[in-house]
């Protein structure tokens, strides 16, 4: 049984990836930010703890008793990514990341240590396949994610068992998916920014959980390793695929510069940006395959999950 420590245990990320743990039979203790997501935690079965990035002593303890630290913790975006939010979200990931990289070595039980980054790493690549080893195209949320995994393999080079994970769009019957996505589509409509023709690779939750849970046991340190589906989807076959699991509807476009006006200009970039990302890297160092190799094939269960918590 491993200890484990799990930053933004609440969230949509990082709560899947507590249960994981959890059903593996390990000890884990999440960070959270308020009381109320420390009480929902605990009766979930977890010790919580309520603390704040920014001030890496309500955490820096607990993380140096882990054996794994899991850093899924990002600052809360809203409905607006906006420069301010990016230059905030950074000081405060890095800030943190660096004590839990302290943590990790002062504590002197750490197995591993793992950052959650994103598939925007890699920048808009058109219709290329892209893989850990292309070459980056930046992006300002890239960028963001390049400076973290930047730290992680510093870490590694120290001696830390640290490695970064790149999710590819996470879906799930909650968190962001449910709200952007599932409660959109559910109305009948679906609007996605730009022509649609532009590939998003895709990653159910318990896949990307189940990855997290494979890196510990094993841990490749010092790699960066893609987690995505089998089949990157283009914008507009997800966005139909989407609808037809609840009861069809129309999906549409809505001009890139609208919602780069509206939401910011770094979603713009990531929802207009073509990331036809493979997964080879996990496949070989984590031992790890899919469940739901592609979209379609999670996307029902989904909803149907989604139905019943709201039936519920």
């Amino acid at each position: 049984m491993n200890k484990v420590f799990i930053t933004g245990g609440s969230g949509f990320i990082g709560n899947a990836i507590a249960h994981a743990f959890k059903r593996n039979g390990d000890q884990v203790v999440c960070l959270c930010r308020t009381d109320k997501s420390q009480q929902q935690l605990t009766k979930q079965g977890f010790t919580a703890i309520v603390g704040d990035m920014n001030h890496p002593e309500s955490f820096k303890t607990q993380a140096s008793n882990a054996d794994v630290i899991i850093h899924a913790a990002h600052l809360r975006a809203g409905m607006r990514l906006s420069s301010k939010w990016l230059k905030k979200s950074e000081e405060m990931r890095n800030k943190g990341l660096t004590a839990l990289i302290e943590a990790a070595k002062q504590g002197g039980n750490c197995k591993a240590l793992i950052y959650t980054s994103g598939m925007i790493a890699h920048g808009d690549h058109g219709d290329k396949l892209i893989n850990e080893a292309s070459i980056p195209n930046k992006t300002r949320l890239g960028d963001y994610h390049l400076n973290g995994e930047k730290m992680i393999i510093d870490a590694a080079k120290a001696g830390v068992p640290a490695l970064s994970i790149r999710p590819g769009m996470v879906y799930g019957p909650n968190g962001t998916f449910g709200k952007f996505f599932l409660e959109v589509a559910e109305k009948g409509k679906y609007q996605y920014p730009g022509n649609g023709e532009n590939f998003l690779p895709f990653v159910h939750i318990d896949d990307l959980a189940n990855a997290y849970l494979l890196a510990a046991q094993n841990p490749p340190a010092g790699q960066v390793i893609n987690v995505v589906d089998d089949q990157p989807i283009s914008v507009k076959t997800m966005a139909d695929q989407l609808l037809t699991s609840f009861n069809g509807g129309k999906a549409s476009s809505v001009p890139a510069w609208l919602v780069g006006l509206f939401a910011g200009k770094a979603l713009s970039e990531m929802l207009t940006g073509s990331y036809r990302v493979q997964n080879h890297k996990a496949k070989e160092l984590l031992n790890w395959t899919p469940n739901y190799k592609t979209f379609a094939d999670g996307i029902g269960n989904v909803v149907s999950d989604y139905k019943n918590a709201k039936a519920a």
